[in-house]
């Protein structure tokens, strides 16, 4: 047997040609040598991280035999309402933009902005001098008219009836003479006596102290007959329009202060002392300060879960530890049925009292709706228990195996809404029962079929 002698050679022949190793029969390439050792080493029993009695195989065979250790707790079946929670701006119920009624000059202004009032409180008073001047004179007028129907109610005075009866005797005394007289002229006319120019005048006297007569007796008639009926309505009507009259004057002095038609906030203020306001020009705003509205844009897939009278509960956030969060109840009092078509989304407005004055309109509030509909009833398991892969979702439940063991068993489920630090569950695969136990912590090491041991179950 001829042995081979290696000789490692740092410098390449003098010959032409790649590193070589010298030998005793001749010369060999160096790439052959060198594929041959690392080959050698590869599949030596002594190869670094093994050991003779111990191969890749049987250390997997080890692990398996490992339990692993893991967290547990139970799954509950819980039943709980729906809800809906959206954000929600504030707005007031009411708001007016307060106006001059009539033309005037500003006098006063009553208030600031941001000032609380109350409904009938003055805030704006215009010059009422006018007014009253012609007020004034419209009171004289319907007092001389009421004395007019006064008098004619009450009818002639009797001395006035007594001195008319004594005219008339006077009169009727004159028509007398006159007639006698006449008769005596018409007998002596007729002898021929006087001339008929001569009766003619005394027919004349005669006819004319007759119509005298007729005179004093009618109008002693009418003294005791009393004013006509006519004229008394005539009167009455003249008063009713003094009066109408001066109520219309008292209006507009009334109309010269402008007051808070209900209780609320000013917010802006349009007017100043001085300024003069023609009919219709604005002297400020007002709003409603309690109950307020808050709007609330609700998506059209819950457009009929909510309907008028709906129970909401509303939130203003605080700003931490410090200032805590204030709920409000609520109801739904408008449903507006025309819809953003953009966005998709219907306004509906909350009713909700503001006593304390704590929201202010534009404040940005939390709405929690319950809708109408059926109490779901789901299994919840902590968030934690959820094991997310590219291709399915899955849970560890323990079941109990041959000698006692525990195997944690993979069954792929469906998440669902959240509830704090639990989720809901929808397994279709394979059954899941309230107090099963699901694997919270250590799940990421679990293998189908993997024994386990449990170190902590949560309540």
């Amino acid at each position: 047997m001829r042995y081979m002698i290696f000789v490692f050679s740092l410098h390449p022949t003098r010959d032409a040609g790649p590193l070589i190793f010298g030998t005793a029969s001749g010369k060999l390439p160096f790439w052959p040598v060198l594929l041959f050792l690392f080959l050698f080493f590869l599949t030596s029993p002594v190869a670094p991280g093994f050991t003779a009695e111990e191969k890749p195989e049987a250390a997997k065979e080890k692990d398996k035999d490992k339990d692993v250790l893991v967290t547990v707790t139970a799954v509950e079946r819980k039943s709980l309402d729906p809800k809906i929670a959206l954000p929600g701006t504030v707005l007031p119920v009411a708001i007016t933009q307060l106006a001059a009624e009539i033309g005037g000059r500003v006098d006063e202004v009553l208030f600031t902005e941001g000032d609380f009032v109350k409904k009938g409180q003055v805030l704006v008073q215009l010059r009422t001098v006018p007014f009253e001047l012609e007020r004034d004179h419209a009171v004289a007028e319907k007092n001389r008219v009421a004395a007019t129907l006064e008098e004619l109610k009450n009818g002639t005075r009797p001395e006035v009836i007594a001195a008319g009866l004594a005219v008339t005797k006077q009169a009727e005394a004159r028509l007398k003479l006159a007639e006698i007289e006449l008769k005596r002229i018409e007998k002596l006319y007729k002898e021929g006596v006087v001339s008929i120019n001569e009766y003619d005048k005394f027919k004349a006297l005669a006819e004319e102290e007759l119509a005298k007569y007729n005179e004093k007796k009618a109008q002693i008639d009418e003294m005791i007959a009393g004013p006509r009926v006519e004229r008394i309505k005539q009167e009455t009507a003249t008063l009713a329009a003094a009066q109408s009259r001066i109520e219309m004057i008292e209006d507009k002095i009334a109309r010269c202060s402008m007051t808070a038609p209900f209780d609320g906030i000013v917010v802006k203020q349009q007017a100043e002392v001085g300024f003069w306001l023609e009919p219709g020009d604005p002297a400020l705003v007002l709003i409603t300060a309690t109950p307020v509205l808050v709007e609330v844009h609700l998506p059209q897939f819950y457009f009929d879960s909510v309907d008028l009278g709906t129970p909401a509960k509303v939130t203003l956030e605080g700003r931490g530890s410090d200032s805590p969060n204030k709920d409000y109840k609520g109801t739904v009092v408008e449903k507006i049925y025309n819809g953003d078509a953009v966005s998709r989304t219907f306004p509906i407005r909350i009713k909700v009292d503001n006593r304390r004055n704590e929201i202010a309109s534009g404040m940005l509030l939390q709405v929690e709706l319950q809708p109408k509909g059926a109490t779901s009833h789901k299994m919840y398991i902590p968030k934690d228990a959820i094991v997310r892969t590219p291709n399915e979702t899955h849970v560890w439940i323990i079941r109990s195996g041959q000698k006692n063991q525990m195997t944690a068993d993979k069954i792929e489920v469906t998440p669902g809404t959240a509830l704090g630090n639990l989720i809901s569950i929808d397994s279709s695969k394979a059954p899941i029962k309230p107090g099963d136990l699901v694997v919270v912590h250590g799940n990421e090491r679990l293998r189908p079929g993997a024994t386990v041991k449990i170190v902590r179950e949560l309540d």
